[in-house]
This record gives C-alpha cells, structure tokens and sequence, in this order.
C-alpha cells in the first residue's frame, strides 16, 4: 500500500503557518550552523553592514543579527 506524499518545491506551506507569524520592520539576517575559526568567519558581513551604515543606507534599529549554532 503506497504513503500518501506531497511535493513543495523552493518555498513552503503558508497554511502550516497560519497566524503564527508576525512581520517585522526590522531586515533579519539568521545564521543557523557552526563558525569554524579560519573556515567560516562572520568578518566580511560585518564589515559589509559596517560600510551600509557608514553610507546612511541601514541603521542600527533596522537590522538584527541571529547566530544560532556553535562557535
């Protein structure tokens, strides 16, 4: 007897996440895996929003960073 299966590809099911989401004004930037010293270092997208900031096109209040992982 087959499983019942269905396919989503490239995104997800809005009715799994039905008023379970409020939006923010503030950009989100998450980062969900391990930092490896000298492998992944996070250095170049902080001085990528360092120099957002430094040209007026992103504040302090309008973004956050989330790590979530090991470092």
């Amino acid at each position: 007897m087959p499983n019942e299966t269905e396919l989503i590809t490239n995104g997800f099911d809005e009715s799994d996440y039905e008023g379970d989401f409020t939006p923010s004004d503030k950009l989100r930037i998450t980062y969900t895996g391990t930092i490896y010293p000298g492998k992944r270092d996070p250095s170049p997208i902080f001085k990528a929003i360092g120099s957002l900031k430094t040209r007026g096109l992103v504040s302090t209040d309008s973004l956050e960073m989330c790590f979530y992982g090991t470092m």
